[in-house]
């Protein structure tokens, strides 16, 4: 299953295990569109790929180790 989390700080981390990179990419395209369309919102994407045997839980904890200090 897919997984969206907020990491804090206005930062948001979706997990799309399904996806390849490619697609992530214009999944978060249309996202970024329909944010800018209709807010003024902006974002700014990274995408990454995760080998499949990585647990969702173990890529967020990696993730919030990687956040800025505030």
């Amino acid at each position: 299953p897919d997984v969206l989390a907020h990491l804090g700080q206005g930062t948001f981390a979706a997990l799309l295990p399904e996806c390849t990179s490619e697609q992530a990419m214009a999944v978060f395209g249309r996202v970024e569109s329909d944010l800018r369309a209709s807010t003024s919102l902006s974002c700014q994407v990274e995408v990454a790929e995760v080998p499949g045997r990585e647990l969702p839980e173990a890529v967020l904890d990696h993730l919030l180790d990687r956040r800025p200090a505030s």
